[in-house]
């Protein structure tokens, strides 16, 4: 029973980092931008959406076939089979992923990965560069760049991070995870089932 309330804990700590976390940085950013630049979703959503891109290559470029196999996702040994310290040293630690190798993916245009790169990495700047300076002169238009080159490498951040944890607490959680997925799924079912339309 200790050992269960402790895996909960842990899992519930890993959740809660980012959560925190974003809320101190979208105070920070409130502080430091013009105050309406979050009144222009599209700057957000273009600066988050380059921040997906190079996250799910980072985690393409990192981790191989093994990470990902239902076996090898609950074999003790396995890739993910680590403590609390070891997962924020390892799979939560940005520093351990090469940015560079995503930057190497723009000589390898001819593929589908150097075609996503260049989107995220070139053309997607380009574009909030522009907006930005569209909308704003001088330090205004500075503060705006800065702001959104720190949501794109938030949304790298978390896309990591929240990737990295699903599978971590999946390991950690073991046959408790198939238990609560088949409870989700009934809970799911009753509930499509009582707010059904059709009269049968």
């Amino acid at each position: 029973m200790l050992e269960i309330l402790q895996t909960i804990l842990q899992a519930l700590l890993v959740a809660a980092i980012p959560i925190v976390l974003g809320r101190i940085l979208q105070s920070a950013l409130q502080k430091m931008v013009h105050k309406e630049y979050f009144q222009v979703p599209i700057i957000t959503l273009l600066a988050k959406t380059q921040g997906t891109i190079v996250g799910l290559l980072l985690i393409y470029l990192k981790f191989d076939q093994q990470y990902f196999d239902l076996e090898q996702m609950f074999t003790i040994g396995g890739p993910w089979d680590l403590t609390l310290t070891q997962f924020f040293l390892e799979r939560a630690n940005m520093f351990t992923y090469n940015i560079f190798s995503v930057i190497h993916l723009l000589t390898q245009m001819q593929t589908d990965a150097g075609w996503i790169a260049g989107f995220a990495i070139i053309l997607l700047p380009l574009i909030l560069l522009f907006i930005n300076l569209m909308l704003w002169q001088h330090q205004d238009a500075l503060r705006a760049l800065l702001a959104s080159a720190i949501i794109a490498l938030w949304t790298t951040w978390v896309v990591v991070y929240i990737v990295a944890t699903i599978f971590w607490i999946v390991h950690l959680l073991n046959v408790w995870t198939l238990i609560l997925l088949l409870i989700y799924i009934k809970y799911t079912s009753d509930s499509r089932d009582t707010e059904s339309w059709w009269p049968w």
